[in-house]
């Protein structure tokens, strides 16, 4: 996948996220976009070159017709993070069709991604993973449930399931090496 695609699909999960919380940094809150908060129910377990255990915005999938495409979606950010601290984790896959529950794969999807961001004193460090990377890296998302948002019941949905994801270092001056992520949603 170029890189092009993968900041598009990164925009469209950065944009998910903040029309459901009402715009800003998102950090273990609640909101759906359909006007009835509940609580969240994604978390976010890192481990490696970075760990720790985050509360993620509710994962969510959005059909388009138009392209008859899916964007799945999971993700936290904090852009107010200190040097040192998470900036964002995000997990992402474009299917085609629409969502079903099942386990998606780069063999399954049309293309995904998964990345994390830890902000240094000077600039942040960076680790990538996706599905056109051939070694270091893998992508897996377990979906076992879908519940229908209220506003838009046939193109959008929260998830249920689970992310797993090896995400190898791209650049910057934090730790070098993998990290492992394991989400629940």
């Amino acid at each position: 996948m170029n890189s092009q695609k993968s900041r598009v699909l990164m925009s469209i999960g950065f944009a998910l996220i903040l029309s459901r919380c009402g715009g800003g940094a998102v950090d273990s809150g609640s909101g759906s976009g359909s006007g009835v908060a509940r609580p969240t129910t994604c978390s976010v377990t890192l481990s490696g070159a970075v760990s720790g255990t985050f509360e993620c915005q509710q994962a969510t999938a959005v059909f388009s017709p138009e392209h008859n495409v899916t964007a799945l979606w999971m993700g936290y950010a904090n852009m107010a993070a200190p040097a040192g601290g998470l900036l964002w984790v995000q997990f992402s896959f474009e299917i085609a069709g629409r969502p079903q529950t099942t386990t998606y794969t780069p063999a399954t999807a049309r293309m995904g991604t998964a990345s994390v961001s830890v902000n240094g004193a000077q600039e942040p460090t960076f680790y990538d993973a996706s599905t056109g990377q051939s070694t270091g890296s893998s992508l897996r998302m377990a979906i076992t449930g879908l519940d229908p948002w209220p506003t838009s019941p046939q193109d959008a949905f929260d998830m249920h399931g689970t992310a797993d994801a090896t995400i190898p270092y791209r650049s910057g001056p934090g730790a070098r090496g993998n990290i492992t992520l394991h989400a629940t949603f």
